[in-house]
């Protein structure tokens, strides 16, 4: 039973997504200005394990990438450690030097 709420729970999470990139215009509007859509299930590997964050921004005015990560429910503490994960393979692997470290963003 358990396997299926997650399987559920997976769904709607890529449901949100979709329909985030379906209207990417809006929605970084929403988030303010000088955000440019990097992609979505953007692949990261790391060690050989690859990672796949829901939605990837850029913000000029930052300098900065911004992960936003889509949770389906209450929040939970192994959010922010899949979220940590991304942000460190970001900042290793794609951050060029002259910008500013990864943020990243929970949305529950």
């Amino acid at each position: 039973m358990e396997e299926l709420d997650a399987r559920e729970k997976d769904v709607d999470e890529r449901v949100i997504e979709q329909e985030i990139v379906q209207h990417v215009k809006e929605f970084i509007m929403t988030s303010g200005r000088d955000f440019a859509f990097v992609g979505n299930q953007y692949h990261l590997e790391k060690f050989g394990v690859e990672q796949f964050p829901d939605l990837l921004f850029y913000n000029g005015e930052l300098a900065a990438l911004v992960v936003v990560e889509l949770k389906h429910g209450e929040f939970k503490p192994a959010y922010l450690g899949q979220l940590s994960a991304y942000l460190r393979i970001l900042d290793s692997e794609v951050k060029k030097p002259f910008e500013n470290p990864s943020i990243g963003i929970i949305l529950c």
